[in-house]
């Protein structure tokens, strides 16, 4: 077993959690606890996990929703639902469809940026954009290319693959330790994901995007709060690039930890 095949089967690892020392995961934990490098980014990866655990918590539904939904559902009790096979088909034919019409109406969110067409119209608009990014960090559905704490080597990363940040930084996250980072394509447009380790306000996720991708753009420095479910974002621009900051803190939390 190599690093790189340890590393994929560790991402299913969770603290804590009994493992054979003949099995894959054992073998994989064990090349892990004498290679320094190995062990630091499990560390790193078991981190984001719990962060993103404790901000799941935190997501509570509507106050009545349950008792909303029931009473516009119509429950017909037929006899022969209770037959197993019949649950069985109707379970199965209910995945296939959950399973499509996730996929047709999900974004397009991906590690390899699709190419751009010279002269094309903006994706989507901004509250679109932050919602879809939102719904991306809180639920953990991303997977980031680089891990490492360093925001230096998150910059020497994307810049060698042209995909610098191309924006000035607020001194807040400059000075913040880094999860890792992501180029990610939204409908066609490349965004740049940068998970930093922010202690004052758990957890924050930079997204960057090129203004003309959006079809209704910030036109100011100023940092503008807006909140999506439970999470707050920070956004503002910077030359031809936009930047959203997604935490599960509060705005005014951000605000002051970003220093607007």
């Amino acid at each position: 077993m190599n690093r790189e095949q340890a590393q994929l089967i560790l991402l299913a690892y969770r603290r804590g959690e009994p493992v054979p020392d003949e099995s894959d995961m054992g073998r994989a934990l064990a090349l892990a606890a004498g290679d320094p490098s190995l062990a630091d980014w499990l560390e790193q990866e078991l981190e984001m996990d719990s962060r993103i655990r404790e901000s799941m918590r935190e997501v509570k539904p509507p106050a009545g929703l349950r008792d909303q939904i029931l009473s516009k559902t119509k429950i017909l009790r037929i006899s022969w639902w209770r037959r197993p096979s019949a649950l069985a088909a109707a379970a199965g034919l209910l995945a296939v469809v959950g399973s499509a019409t996730w996929w047709l109406s999900a974004p397009r969110l991906a590690s390899a940026p699709s190419a751009k067409v010279a002269g094309r119209r903006a994706s989507g608009t901004l509250d679109e954009f932050r919602a879809e990014m939102v719904r991306l960090v809180s639920t953990g559905g991303y997977h980031l290319d680089l891990n490492t704490r360093r925001l230096g080597e998150v910059k020497e990363y994307l810049a060698s693959r042209g995909r610098g940040v191309g924006a000035q930084l607020p001194a807040a996250l400059e000075r913040l330790g880094t999860y890792g980072c992501q180029v990610l394509d939204w409908n066609g447009e490349t965004v740049t994901l940068i998970c930093f380790r922010a202690g004052e306000v758990q957890i924050a996720h930079l997204l960057v995007i090129d203004a003309r991708a959006v079809r209704d753009p910030l036109v100011s420095e100023a940092i503008t709060l807006a909140s999506v479910g439970t999470w707050s974002t920070a956004g503002w621009r910077d030359g031809e690039k936009v930047l959203i900051v997604c935490s599960p803190a509060g705005g005014a939390e951000l605000r002051r930890f970003l220093g607007g």
